[in-house]
């Protein structure tokens, strides 16, 4: 790569046309590599004279992906190791909410793993496609504003000699463009603009460069798990870490700090830059407003920001229910349960009405529609 590094730290180089290559990576010594155990036989293609485009806008993101002619069936495989389960650790919606993607880890808890990689069209309900991504194990991922396209964090697997990388994701190819990461440890990613990500590793944040790999450091962090919530629009950036919450403008700068409870983060839905709603691992819910932090007492499996309606949606635990609130906290008055178990995911849906996707932790969704004090709940991505 070429280049001064007197601004900004280089990474790794990009890899595509014209890229150098990687670095050879350490040969540790294995006479035979381990093999990922499972397959991607679960995740069927078929060819369809249905339009699967229907009721889909040719400018909505997801309709970069959908293909008229191709149908989707997917049911994530049930595990019997342990407490038995699903392993579907990452999901997301688009920015555009016209989309959903589910990573599946396959392979044995401990490794090494492959990752399949599913969307869905959140027009028409049904899945739109599924990739493996052999050998590669995502631990972060986000849908980047820029195209149909994940941009995700593959974990180094040393048995099967792969260095840790950031890669780029085609919903039908697989990795496209990858980066190197330099045995950095990455807590966090999130969008910034079309061309750049937040990125947080080794207790620090930076502004990453997807053109040419280089980082520029714009903060600091404790060096423990962050979240983080992008505000690309208006150039703003919500941190989120054990101790402290902060509004950050796209060179670093505090907005504002509030001290919050001494707890790691696992997700934050943000209202804007006036406003956030944190869940950490003990699903706690913290919730700024009005310039105070304050707790909220019921635990929370999931949370998200429904822009529709300017809501935010809550997966409680104890009811197993789904309830709109407003942004100071106080209820929204629709309140109704999933009747699919316990919410692991809610992915808001385009549309005025403030119709939210919920996903389970038995791997099933349903529609989630408001109606004046309850939700209607149906069927939506079914197993074909």
């Amino acid at each position: 790569m070429r280049g001064k590094l007197t601004a900004a730290l280089v990474f790794g180089a990009a890899l595509g046309a014209g890229a150098a290559e990687l670095p050879a990576v350490q040969n540790y010594g294995w006479e035979s590599r381990p093999a990922v155990t499972g397959d991607a036989s679960h995740l069927i293609r078929r060819s369809t004279t249905e339009d699967m485009r229907r009721g889909t806008p040719v400018d909505a993101q997801i309709s970069a992906v959908v293909r008229s002619d191709l149908g989707i069936a997917w049911q994530p495989v049930w595990r019997r190791d342990g407490a038995g389960g699903i392993a579907v650790p990452l999901f997301g919606v688009a920015p555009d909410c016209s989309g959903i993607w589910l990573a599946e880890r396959i392979g044995a808890a401990a490794g090494p793993n492959s990752t399949l990689v599913v969307t869905g069209n959140q027009y028409s309900g049904e899945l739109a496609s599924g990739v493996l991504l052999e050998e590669c194990k995502l631990t972060l991922a986000f849908w980047s504003g820029k195209g149909a396209r994940l941009i995700a964090v593959e974990a180094a697997q040393p048995e099967l000699e792969r260095p840790a990388r950031l890669v780029e994701i085609d919903p039908h190819l697989g990795i496209t463009g990858a980066w190197t990461l330099e045995g950095r440890e990455v807590s966090a990613i999130a969008p910034a603009d079309s061309e750049h990500i937040w990125l947080a590793a080794d207790g620090q944040l930076y502004r990453f460069a997807l053109a040419d790999g280089t980082a520029r450091r714009v903060a600091e962090t404790t060096g423990g798990r962050v979240a983080l919530a992008s505000l690309p629009a208006e150039r703003r950036l919500w941190v989120a870490e054990a101790g402290r919450l902060r509004l950050l403008d796209s060179d670093g700068r505090v907005l504002g700090e509030w001290a919050r409870r001494d707890s790691e983060p696992v997700e934050m839905a943000a209202a804007g830059s006036d406003g956030v709603l944190i869940r950490d691992g003990g699903e706690r819910l913290e919730l700024l407003h009005g310039g105070t932090l304050t707790e909220l007492s019921m635990p929370a499996t999931a949370i998200a920001w429904v822009p529709a309606v300017g809501r935010y949606a809550v997966a409680w635990r104890h009811r197993q229910s789904l309830e709109l609130l407003e942004p100071s906290g106080a209820s929204g008055g629709v309140d109704g349960r999933s009747r699919i178990g316990v919410i692991a995911g809610i992915f808001p849906m385009p549309g005025p009405d403030g119709s939210v996707v919920v996903w389970s932790n038995t791997g099933k969704f349903a529609r989630m529609t408001p109606l004046r004090r309850s939700f209607r709940s149906s069927e939506i991505y079914p197993p074909k």
